[in-house]
């Protein structure tokens, strides 16, 4: 396991990473850099498309150690079992030797449809529960690939300023990739406001008053078709649409 040494000004005992250890050292604990690095492990997990099988283990372990933990959160914010992932059209997630695993359209999609809801996203509202997941996967399930995905997935959502909490999907939504360039987004965070059908889309250029309209706080999200979708088109977001830079200090990640 790995271990420091706290500064000497304070205890001097030495450093339990799944209690203390932050993103990084978490990172480091699980050894994703190696698992990333085109050797024969690191190549499985790169290209690894997960099956429902391991949806319903990342499902069964978060809703494990809420019961199992001594953390103050014990609501469960995804369904006691996994049944099916948040699409609301058919998508196939494919390997690309350039993105890596994406989700491509198995059908056309009309801009302004409902793309996809948040069914399955696991929320931590304490560092140690996030911990306590990872080293869950990581030695329970002897699966530091999974662990590391969870790793790479993570986000903060605002709750209400100024508290955050992580998320984690645990279905499809996971393998969304982000776009280099505001054109190559397909989908977008809908508003809290549904006064049109489908929903205001945010990043809608023909909506003027942005500052009226206000991005859903936690976690329980809609993703709209921001431009039309063709079959076979990759479906990809604008990650700072939804995600909070900064939150993982508060944390204490």
């Amino acid at each position: 396991m790995y271990v420091h040494e706290w500064p000497e000004e304070e205890t001097g005992e030495e450093f339990d990473v799944w209690i203390h250890g932050d993103k990084s050292e978490l990172y480091y604990e699980l050894q994703c850099d190696n698992q990333e690095q085109g050797d024969d492990e690191g190549e499985e997990h790169i290209t690894n498309i997960h099956t429902k099988a391991t949806w319903e283990i990342f499902n069964t372990v978060y809703n494990q150690i809420l019961v199992e933990s001594s953390t103050k959160q014990s609501t469960s914010s995804i369904p006691s079992k996994y049944d099916t992932n948040g699409y609301h059209y058919p998508i196939e997630i494919k390997y690309d030797p350039i993105v890596g695993r994406g989700v491509y359209a198995l059908q056309d999609i009309s801009k302004g449809s409902l793309l996809y809801t948040s069914i399955n996203t696991a929320t931590f509202l304490e560092g140690q529960t996030f911990r306590n997941f990872l080293k869950a996967l990581s030695t329970n399930h002897n699966n530091k690939k999974l662990a590391c995905d969870v790793m790479i997935w993570s986000y903060v959502r605002l709750i209400k300023p100024p508290k955050s909490k992580s998320t984690t999907v645990t279905d499809e939504g996971s393998f969304i990739n982000s776009a280099d360039y505001e054109y190559q987004y397909n989908m977008a965070l809908g508003t809290s406001s549904d006064t049109t059908p489908g929903g205001i889309l945010y990043n809608d250029p023909t909506i003027t008053n942005k500052e009226k309209i206000e991005l859903w706080y936690g976690c329980e999200m809609k993703f709209y078709a921001s431009q039309d979708i063709k079959r076979g088109e990759e479906i990809r977001a604008d990650y700072s649409d939804f995600v909070e830079t900064d939150g993982w200090k508060f944390l204490g990640l």
